[in-house]
C-alpha cells in the first residue's frame, strides 16, 4: 500500500508540473481525474469511520472455568457504496489476556456480515473478547484508518468473567479439623472462660474451680458458672501471588489450579461449619473471612479477577504471620513455586507447633524436575503434608490429601 501510495503521488506531481508547462488539456482532464480518486477515497474512509454499524453479543458474561460461550460480531453496509477491504481483529479468552484471531473482507451495498466464535473458557480470569480494531482501507487501496474498538462503539469491549472451579473434595469428614490442632484453638476450643454467662446446679463431675461460693451461699446448695461457647478456630488459606518462573500457558493453567483448589477447599471447610480466611499479598495484606457457604459467590469473582503476578514473596507472607497462625486451627499454604527460602520457614514454623499444608500448584500434569523436585522430598521427610496439584486431577486424591 505505502509503494502504491507513494508512486500515485509522484505520478499525480509529475502530471501537475506537465500541465503546468505544457497546457495540455488531455493532462488537466487526467489531472481532475486523479484529484477526483483522491477525494473519493478520502470520502470513503470518513464514511466507514462516521456511519459504519457494529453490533456484538457476548454470552455468557460470567461462566465457570470448564465451561464454553459464544461471540458473535455483525458489521452492517447500509449504503450503495461498497465498503472495501476491511481486517479485523478480534480476541477469545486466552493466556496472557486472550487469543488475537484476524479475519479479512469487503462489505457490499446493503450486505450484512457476521462472524461467530465458540469460546473455549478453560482457566479462571476476567477477560475482553470481541472486536479489538478494525482496519479500514480505501475503494483505491491508498489510504488506510486503524479504528480501536473504543472509538467505534463508543463504549468499553465486552468482558467474561470465568470463576474458579468449586468442586469440593469428596470425603465424609475433614479429620484435621474435629479439633484444633495448636495450643491457642485448643484453649479455645469448648468454653471461653472469660465470658461467664450464667449459674446453674452443681452437676456430679463438674470441676470444683467452676463454683460460684456466694451464689451458692445464697440459693442454699452449689451453683456453677456456665460460660459462653467459644468462637470456632479459624482455617487459613494462604495464596502465594508473587510471580513464578513459568511459560505463559503454564502460568495460566497454574494460576486456574491454585484459585480452584483455594475455592474448593474453602467450600469443603465451610460445608463444616469451621471458618475460612483467604490471606494473601498484594500492595497490602488483603484478608477475606468466610462463614457460610452464601459468601463464596463473592470469593470467586474476587479470585477470578485476582492478578497472580507481581505479588510479594511467599516467605514475606508467611514471615509476619506468627500471631494469625497461633490461634488457628490449621493452615493451608497454596504456591505454584517452591523456593529453598519459604520450604524452610514452613519448617520452622510447623516445629513452632503450627499445622501448615502445602499444595503445590501446577500447570501441567509433568513430574517435578530439578531443585522443586529436592525440596518437594525435603516437605515430605521433614513430615509437613504437601500435595501436587495439577489440572488433569484437581480436586481429586491430592487436594483431599491435604484435608
Amino acid at each position: 500500500m505505502i509503494v502504491r501510495r507513494v508512486l500515485f503521488f509522484v505520478l499525480y506531481g509529475v502530471i501537475l508540473l506537465f500541465c503546468l508547462a505544457t497546457g495540455s488539456q488531455v493532462l488537466y482532464f487526467v489531472l481532475a481525474a486523479m484529484t477526483g480518486m483522491l477525494l473519493l477515497s478520502l470520502v470513503s474512509l470518513l464514511l466507514v469511520r462516521l456511519r459504519f454499524s457494529l453490533e456484538e453479543s457476548v454470552e455468557p458474561a460470567e461462566a465457570e472455568a470448564g465451561a464454553s460461550g459464544s461471540l458473535s460480531i455483525l458489521m452492517t453496509n447500509p449504503y450503495l457504496l461498497p465498503f472495501p477491504q476491511l481486517e479485523v481483529e478480534y480476541t477469545l479468552p486466552g493466556p496472557q489476556g486472550g487469543s488475537v484471531y484476524a479475519a479479512a473482507f469487503s462489505v457490499l451495498p446493503l450486505q450484512r456480515i457476521r462472524i461467530r466464535e465458540t469460546m473455549d473458557l478453560p482457566c479462571r480470569g476476567v477477560y475482553e473478547v470481541g472486536l479489538k480494531t478494525i482496519m479500514v482501507y480505501d475503494v483505491f487501496g491508498l489510504f488506510r484508518m486503524k479504528l480501536p474498538y473504543q472509538q467505534l462503539a463508543h463504549k468499553p469491549m465486552p468482558r467474561v468473567t470465568v470463576l474458579p472451579r468449586m468442586i469440593p473434595p469428596d470425603r465424609a469428614t475433614l479429620p484435621v479439623l474435629e479439633s484444633p490442632i495448636n495450643a491457642a484453638g485448643a484453649a479455645r476450643a469448648t468454653e471461653d472462660t472469660s465470658s461467664p454467662s450464667d449459674s446453674r446446679p452443681y452437676r456430679p463431675g463438674d470441676p470444683l474451680k467452676r463454683v460460684h461460693w456466694k451464689l451458692s451461699a445464697r440459693q442454699g446448695q452449689l451453683m456453677v458458672k456456665t460460660y459462653e461457647p467459644a468462637a470456632v478456630s479459624d482455617a487459613l488459606l494462604y495464596l502465594d501471588t508473587a510471580s513464578a518462573a513459568l511459560e505463559p500457558v503454564d502460568a495460566w493453567y497454574a494460576d486456574d489450579v491454585l484459585t480452584a483448589a483455594a475455592v474448593s477447599l474453602a467450600a469443603r471447610i465451610l460445608q463444616e461449619g469451621v471458618p475460612v480466611r483467604i490471606i494473601y499479598l498484594k500492595d497490602r495484606r488483603i484478608e477475606r473471612r468466610l462463614t457460610s457457604l452464601e459468601e463464596l459467590p463473592a470469593l470467586r469473582r474476587e479470585l477470578a479477577a485476582l492478578e497472580l503476578s507481581g505479588g510479594q514473596s511467599l516467605r514475606s507472607l508467611l514471615s509476619r504471620e506468627n500471631a494469625t497462625l497461633a490461634g488457628a486451627r490449621c493452615a493451608y499454604v497454596l504456591t505454584r513455586e517452591l523456593t529453598g527460602s519459604s520450604v524452610d520457614l514452613i519448617a520452622t514454623l510447623t516445629r513452632a507447633g503450627n499445622d501448615l499444608r502445602l499444595g503445590l500448584c501446577q500447570g501441567s500434569g509433568a513430574a517435578l524436575a530439578g531443585d522443586a523436585q529436592r525440596l518437594y522430598h525435603q516437605l515430605e521427610k521433614k513430615q509437613i503434608p504437601v500435595a501436587l496439584l495439577t489440572p488433569n486431577d484437581l480436586p481429586a486424591a491430592p487436594l483431599a490429601a491435604l484435608l
